[in-house]
């Protein structure tokens, strides 16, 4: 982000990105479960992520608080600690102006990447998940 770009989304870089035991807790579905279900989030995040930026940029808080609280809810499931710290604030906070929108949408697009891509390489140290 640079010194001009305004961060919306209360997410510091010292912040946890994961929780990994929340993540290890679904080490118990079993390997073939746990891939749907992450399948069907990584399927999922990007169209609610859109969700959030058209209410921003129709001017309706009630919604962003709910498209936020739903997403925040699914996500905190996974462990994903830095993306529903995120998604709070934005719930929380006052509408941002719809000027603001594209600006929300990069940062939390760049957070769920980020998130995604260690979701990945804790996938990788799990001996269940081998084969």
């Amino acid at each position: 982000m640079s010194a001009t770009e305004t961060s919306y989304l209360d997410h510091s870089q010292d912040s946890l990105l994961l929780n990994v035991e929340q993540l290890q807790s679904l080490v118990a579905l079993g390997a073939a479960d746990y891939f749907d279900l992450i399948g069907d989030v990584i399927g999922t995040v990007p169209g609610r992520i859109n969700q959030i930026v058209a209410a921003i940029q129709g001017g309706d808080a009630k919604q962003v608080r709910a498209e936020a609280h739903g997403l925040r809810g699914m996500l905190s499931y996974f462990g994903c600690e830095a993306l529903t710290s995120s998604l709070n604030t934005l719930e929380q906070q006052p509408l941002p102006a719809p000027e603001a929108a594209d600006t929300i949408q990069a940062q939390l697009q760049a957070l769920w990447q980020q998130t995604l891509s260690a979701i990945q390489q804790w996938e990788k140290t799990v001996p269940e998940f081998e084969g």
